[in-house]
């Protein structure tokens, strides 16, 4: 018994002392000697000790780098952060760890240099090289580690495009995030991936190009060249990144034009989207390009209502003026740009009140939406309900029921068919009190501009079941 509390209280004393010297902060040359503990315990705490102090560790560079081959993978992945940690010292030893036999190591010394980033930039020949590694972690792990450098990993642009057509999915998205990193210095490499014979790779490197905006302005002609593809992928994809190149995308409108005539809808549709963003941001005269170009007048209204939005106040007299123009065409067209105003087209009010008894059923219904749109929260609005009601519930008449139009629009996407589903009651519903009233304007900007193909889809139903005007 006494033996049992003999050797209890020499373990107490142990432990104590233990305790003491844990609580006594460790120098760097504490903290190295540490790293070849035979506790791997110790070796771990002392590798991440080391990465927090970062560059002021770097004479424990050597010995962190032997860790990168430890027994232990908390050991290893502890070193890896370090060496991460303390940055620029640590190059030559992770360029090193780049061509060990072991995948793993290849992999922790790539993701070091990540962490470390652009601080590092003259690891980038090393990362290159290492992107033809057989081991798909370790491509993923030198990827990552390009598009950590940013701008300074332009030179590997060329490199990394090229990995789109490698056969992992992890490594090909990996590719556009590090693209999309390094920035517009990666467009040049970007459109030449628009080259190659794999479809996937040329749509890989023009969703990659739409992230920079109007920043890949270089790519405007490869994108205009791409309107000409084969395949429609390629071709809807193009218009699409061709949208967001704001005013820099003006040059591509008539490639933009002609696909409003491309036998798939799915391009005309993005056609026609790049067409309204362009519009919106100031590109002039498209309507009139668009009306002259799209001979089934499928896509005007959009495009119409685009324009309206970016115009100043003032046009309001300007469309008020139309509204008694003896062309019905015209009417109606100006009534549709008023429902974009919303609010704003108060000083039309007495104009539409007068288009409400004229013989035309689709400029009265137009009339009928804006007012319901203007005037829905006033009082002198409640006299008009019932006439508003009346005419709307008049052209339901030729429509089919309501649960049977997302199969009549024809598409798979549910997120699409709801948003088609919304245009539809806007038109329909609003002015008979059965939905709260929204002006083409607040639907963009509750759905989103990826919304543009629903909406254009929703309003060209209404056209064509004569309850809207193109």
């Amino acid at each position: 018994m006494r033996r049992r509390i003999a050797l209890g209280v020499v373990l107490v004393s142990a432990g104590l002392c233990f305790a003491a010297n844990e609580q006594q902060p460790s120098t760097i040359p504490d903290l190295i000697q540490q790293l070849s503990s035979n506790n791997y315990h110790v070796r771990q705490r002392a590798a991440k000790q080391l990465g927090n102090l970062g560059l002021a560790a770097r004479e424990a560079v050597p010995a962190l780098g032997k860790l990168l081959h430890d027994a232990y993978p908390d050991v290893r992945s502890s070193a890896a952060k370090a060496l991460g940690q303390i940055g620029t010292p640590s190059v030559g030893v992770l360029v090193e760890a780049l061509k060990a036999r072991d995948a793993g190591v290849r992999t922790r010394a790539a993701q070091a240099l990540g962490q470390a980033g652009p601080d590092v930039k003259e690891a980038v020949p090393a990362l290159v090289a290492a992107l033809k590694d057989k081991h798909v972690d370790v491509r993923v792990a030198v990827v990552a580690a390009l598009g950590e450098m940013g701008a300074e990993g332009k030179d590997a642009a060329p490199q990394l495009a090229r990995l789109f057509h490698d056969r992992s999915l992890r490594v090909r998205e990996h590719v556009r995030q590090a693209l999309a990193s390094i920035g517009p210095p990666a467009v040049g490499a970007l459109c030449d991936a628009l080259g190659e014979e794999k479809v996937e790779m040329r749509l890989d490197a023009i969703k990659t190009i739409m992230q920079f905006g109007p920043a890949a302005k270089k790519a405007v002609p490869a994108l205009r060249q791409a309107m000409k593809d084969e395949d429609h992928r390629i071709r809807a994809a193009a218009a699409e990144a061709l949208g967001k190149m704001e005013l820099d995308g003006a040059d591509a409108v008539p490639e933009l034009l002609q696909a409003l005539q491309d036998k798939k809808l799915d391009v005309q549709r993005e056609a026609v989207t790049a067409l309204v963003l362009l519009t919106s941001a100031g590109v002039p005269d498209l309507l009139q390009k668009v009306r002259v170009a799209d001979h089934k007048m499928r896509w005007v209204v959009p495009v119409a209502l685009a324009q309206v939005a970016a115009k100043p106040k003032n046009d309001l007299a300007g469309l008020v003026k139309n509204m008694r123009d003896k062309q019905p065409q015209v009417r109606a067209r100006a009534a549709a740009a008023l429902t974009a105003l919303g609010s704003k087209a108060q000083p039309a009010i007495p104009a539409l009140l007068k288009v409400l008894d004229e013989d035309d059923p689709q400029v009265r219904l137009m009339a009928a939406l804006v007012i319901a749109r203007i005037e829905r929260e006033k009082a002198e609005h409640i006299r008009l309900t019932k006439k508003i009601r009346e005419e709307v519930l008049k052209q339901l008449g030729v429509w089919p029921a309501v649960g049977d139009l997302q199969q009549r629009a024809a598409m798979s996407d549910p997120i699409r068919q709801a948003q088609f589903l919304q245009v539809v009651l806007l038109y329909s519903l609003s002015a008979v009190g059965v939905t709260p009233p929204r002006g083409i304007n607040n639907l963009f900007e509750s759905l989103g501009v990826e919304a543009v193909p629903a909406v254009v889809e929703g309003i060209n139903f209404v056209a064509a079941n004569q309850i809207g005007t193109c």
